[in-house]
């Protein structure tokens, strides 16, 4: 069972719905999804708020992509329970989101030090592992694209590196991010399994 959260046009999970046993979009807007086409494996779940409308344990794969940025960042965690709740045993919830070491990633980015704009607050891989092992994922970890595969990567050499980044001044340590080499390595691809 698979679950979008900020589905948009739920494009990915009917892509996904033929493929398994059932597919949701969750999403806050009913405009973007009001006209799409229902089935037996697709459904669309409007949240009016951080809750995920469906019971306990019921979701294999969770899946966010640029997401918690637009989350105010006290709803955050009331989020992240919740996604956790609806987890199966077992079940992973995959996060990408930009890294605030080489933000602002959002229309502030040539303006301001700190998003300002449509990104409500940014994370780095280290903020993120500390609220999924606060919320109770038994194990957290980064994932990172080699050669057309995904595979674990090292956490410490990464959580170093944004260590030092934070220490340096805004005006090194943002070139030092946005670097080709930087963006790589602080690309927030974070993975926690309940």
């Amino acid at each position: 069972v698979f679950m979008e959260i900020g589905a948009g046009d739920c494009a990915l999970p009917r892509l996904l719905a033929p493929m398994v046993r059932k597919a949701y979009g969750l999403e806050v807007s009913e405009e973007l999804t009001h006209k799409l086409p229902r089935s037996d494996k697709f459904q669309v779940l409007i949240s009016k708020s951080c809750n995920v409308p469906l019971p306990d344990n019921t979701v294999d794969l969770a899946f966010s992509f640029q997401v918690i940025e637009h989350i105010h960042p006290d709803d955050v965690v009331e989020q992240l329970k919740d996604i956790y709740r609806v987890l199966k045993p077992g079940g992973c919830y995959y996060c990408i989101t930009p890294n605030r070491l080489y933000g602002p990633s959002d229309i502030s980015r040539d303006f301001d030090r700190e998003a300002t704009g449509l990104h409500l607050k940014e994370y780095s891989i280290t903020d993120l592992l500390k609220l999924f092992r606060n919320i109770g994922f038994r194990r957290v970890w980064i994932e990172r694209m080699v050669k057309g595969h995904r595979i674990p990567f090292p956490v410490l050499p990464v959580r170093a590196m944004e260590g030092v980044l934070e220490r340096l001044p805004w005006s090194i340590r943002t070139p030092l991010a946005r670097s080709f080499v930087g963006t790589k390595l602080l690309h927030v691809s974070v993975m926690g399994r309940k």
